[in-house]
């Protein structure tokens, strides 16, 4: 019966390679994902309510979408 078998750093380097591709893919599929479309850029943007500790933003899209505010 013959047995092969794969060296250990050989297995190693596949094993690092496989969990970098996939890195690579999912990076690469999010940030293909994440980016606006031409129907959910904010249009007609408007601040309003300001007060001292709070204010309203408001926006219309063209397509119906999840919003969020970060501030920087």
């Amino acid at each position: 019966m013959l047995n092969k078998k794969i060296p250990t750093l050989f297995g190693i380097f596949l094993l690092l390679l496989a969990v970098g591709a996939t890195v690579f893919g999912v990076t690469t599929v999010r940030r293909y994902l994440a980016q606006a479309s031409p129907q959910i850029i904010p249009k007609d943007v408007r601040i309003t309510n300001i007060t001292d500790s709070s204010f309203t933003v408001s926006y219309i899209t063209d397509g119906s979408t999840t919003g969020s505010v970060v501030l920087a």
